[in-house]
């Protein structure tokens, strides 16, 4: 028995606004959305800047950043097989055709006459993201 799912409007339309993104975009979206509400509540009767400042004699400052893994998948097919040491023929090959259309094919040939035809086939979408941080205490002294 199947169960019909109610997709919520936002989702919908975000998706047809970003046509490439995917879930994890649209989660990532409601949290600064959510954020920004947040920092507007909070900054109706301080003055611009205000909000940031600290009372206290030291800073907490950390430094994020986030990462995730896409894999973009093509497909190169050739009429003879590269030479040994081909990954610059690939690299070249692989950066002719547009990453954001599935299905893209670019012909060319290779310096040492190889003719291929490159395929963008998709791109698998990171959902590992990993968070690195630094923390600095700063004085105000």
């Amino acid at each position: 028995m199947s169960k019909k799912v109610n997709i919520p409007n936002d989702l919908s339309d975000f998706m047809k606004k970003n046509p490439t993104a995917n879930f994890n975009d649209y989660l990532e979206e409601l949290m600064v959305q959510a954020f920004i509400k947040d920092v507007e509540e909070k900054s109706k009767d301080a003055e611009p800047f205000d909000l940031f400042k600290t009372k206290a004699m030291s800073k907490h400052i950390y430094k994020v950043s986030e990462q995730t893994v896409d894999v973009r998948n093509f497909t190169i097919e050739t009429d003879k097989p590269l030479h040994d040491d081909c990954q610059d023929d690939i690299l070249e090959a692989i950066c002719m055709v547009s990453i954001t259309k599935e299905g893209d094919e670019k012909t060319g040939t290779t310096n040492d006459g190889v003719n291929y035809k490159v395929t963008y086939v998709d791109t698998d979408y990171g959902d590992d993201g990993q968070i690195d941080w630094e923390y600095e205490e700063v004085s105000d002294e």
